[in-house]
């Protein structure tokens, strides 16, 4: 400022700001860098213009600021292509690429990695780009290609430490932990993740040090759900404590990354943490606080995923494409040497075609919430796999399957207390009970097959067969009627409930043309329904052959009590034990 240089004042301001980007502080880090933009546009350097952009739409994209994102690095491209700076060119198609892949459009992220990729093969870049290494990476990790996505992050890796990029070398060590992870390889995964939180706490990136905590975090919730055999048999050097307090420890983790990530003002990443913070306070019964975190969680992802932005980013890339086709046209012009009455007749082709694709974008975008809109229903009645089958017009569906464990549960008195209170005040406690069992269900796999009255019926093993299916319907039913004993009926009672399971082979099935039902049919769910019937309020009661079917699944962790024979409907007599 002393001596009035402005393209120095400009780069400082730029330095500056970037700098700012890198300790997370975003709005002190756009001051600096629109400072900067306002000197670069009286200096008119474009190339300077077109990379000070860039830097900002880096700043939006990490505020989750998508449509404005994309807008700068289609700008920064048309300045670039100005200047034939292909560099430049790559650099922002990779970087559109991103925002693809934050709008869940892999295909689309993927196609403008290679874009970027190829582009720098083509500059003679002799290292492909880091970030569009790490960014394929993450589609293959998305699309659940482990190999593929280690491949890529590893190769990140290496490349990043033969240039000393700590940014980099974060990142892949993270990428590389997150595999392992969900591989259920803790020990491996907690290794990387170590390296990197290392790594971020000496640079000082409290970004970097917040997604370490939240994916630890993540560690803790996913060691709360697997048993200690599973850990065993993994031979992981991380010993499962007991289930609350990985829960405690997962909670803890979170709300230090829940922290760091409100002051950075980081919404996407605000939508993963208070997901795995409802899920963690779930676990331990902190309903309150899982209720608080699931409204936060539904809050911010629908300031992130709304149909207004993605029709933004719809226009924003056919006024691209429009400006590409007709750049080509003006090629093919002067290389064929096109008559004007030619031109213009391909001009209004051009347009009219881009026009085309302006309006279908816009309306398949509303097509598509439409659609899933209807998904979201149809998989609130049917499993996914199931539905996908319905919507192929297979039929009829019914498949048998040898080996699955069906639980029922009834609430005690039910009839007596639906006489004292209003129907109001009986569906919101059916409601709140069955919301409750439904959570837990997902939790450990089940598939929810109806609710009868004050019926709860539930299976594990179906559409998808599962070889620890008894385990999962025990896991569920202890931890369904722990959960019930803070639910209180209006007289202040704790509700009870009769809990049945029983395992075997059955026929599983869609009927009805108008109002579908996916049911079970066989021996083995009457006995489960009579093991519920003739239970014990209060008690889960299963049959020797669950108890067996247990056992066959390496389990003694689970206590019984005989308590002897019984006689169920039809004459048959079976064997049962309560667990203790």
């Amino acid at each position: 400022k002393i001596i009035k240089w402005d393209k120095g004042i400009a780069k400082s301001n730029n330095a500056i700001g970037n700098n700012y980007q890198f300790l997370s502080k975003y709005e002190k880090a756009l001051e600096y860098l629109y400072k900067s933009r306002k000197l670069e546009e009286k200096l008119g350097d474009k190339n300077r213009m077109a990379a000070l952009i860039t830097d900002i739409a880096k700043v939006y994209t990490r505020q989750s600021k998508y449509s404005e994102a994309l807008e700068l690095y289609l700008n920064s491209v048309h300045l670039s292509e100005e200047m034939n700076n292909k560099k430049q060119i790559a650099d922002n198609l990779g970087n559109i690429g991103i925002i693809y892949y934050f709008q869940s459009d892999f295909d689309k992220a993927l196609e403008y990695y290679q874009k970027s990729i190829k582009i720098k093969k083509e500059i003679g870049d002799s290292e492909p780009s880091l970030l569009n290494l790490i960014n394929i990476g993450y589609i293959y990790l998305e699309k659940k290609e482990y190999e593929r996505a280690l491949e890529y992050f590893e190769k990140s890796l290496t490349i990043g430490r033969k240039l000393k990029d700590q940014l980099s070398i974060t990142t892949s060590l993270i990428s590389i932990g997150n595999i392992y992870k969900m591989k259920e390889e803790y020990a491996i995964a907690v290794g990387y993740y170590q390296q990197a939180m290392d790594l971020y706490q000496e640079i000082g990136n409290k970004r970097g040090v917040a997604m370490i905590r939240y994916n630890i975090a993540s560690v803790y919730l996913d060691l709360s759900n697997v048993s200690s055999f599973s850990i065993e048999k993994k031979k992981s050097s991380l010993r499962s404590l007991k289930k609350n307090e990985n829960l405690s420890k997962s909670i803890m983790n979170g709300n230090k990354s829940l922290e760091l990530f409100i002051e950075m003002g980081d919404t996407r990443s605000l939508i993963q943490v208070y997901g795995l913070l409802h899920r963690s306070y779930y676990g331990v019964g902190k309903y309150k606080e899982a209720y608080l975190s699931l409204l936060e969680h539904k809050k911010f992802k629908d300031s992130v995923f709304n149909l207004e932005a993605q029709e933004k980013i719809a226009n924003l890339i056919s006024v691209r494409e429009k400006e590409v086709a007709e750049k080509e046209t003006e090629i093919l012009l002067q290389k064929d040497k096109l008559s004007q009455a030619e031109l213009s007749k391909n001009k209004i082709q051009i347009f009219a075609s881009v026009s085309g694709l302006i309006f279908l974008s816009v309306f398949g975008i509303v097509i598509f919430r439409q659609r899933q809109k209807s998904e979201y229903l149809l998989l609130n009645v049917l499993p996914k796999k199931i539905a996908d089958r319905l919507k192929k017009k297979e039929k009829p569906i019914a498949d048998h399957f040898d080996s699955v464990s069906i639980v029922f549960m009834d609430m005690v008195s039910f009839t007596e207390y639906s006489k004292s209170v209003s129907p109001h005040e009986l569906v919101g406690l059916l409601n709140k009970i069955f919301i409750i069992f439904d959570e837990i269900a997902s939790k450990h796999g089940l598939e929810k097959i109806k609710t009868i009255g004050d019926c709860y019926m539930a299976v594990c093993g179906i559409p998808e067969p599962n070889p620890r299916h008894a385990e999962n319907v025990m896991n569920f039913a202890i931890e369904a009627n722990e959960a019930l004993e803070n639910v209180k009926m209006q007289s202040g009672e704790t509700v009870k409930f009769r809990t049945g399971i029983e395992s075997g082979a059955v026929v599983a099935g869609v009927i009805g043309s108008n109002k579908f039902i996916y049911d079970l049919w066989g021996e083995a769910v009457n006995i489960a329904s009579r093991m519920e019937s003739n239970g014990i309020e209060g008690k889960i009661q299963v049959t020797e052959n669950f108890k067996m079917e247990l056992e066959k699944e390496n389990l003694g962790k689970f206590d019984f009590q005989e308590k002897g024979e019984i006689e169920i409907k039809g004459g048959m007599k079976v064997n049962t034990w309560i667990v203790k």
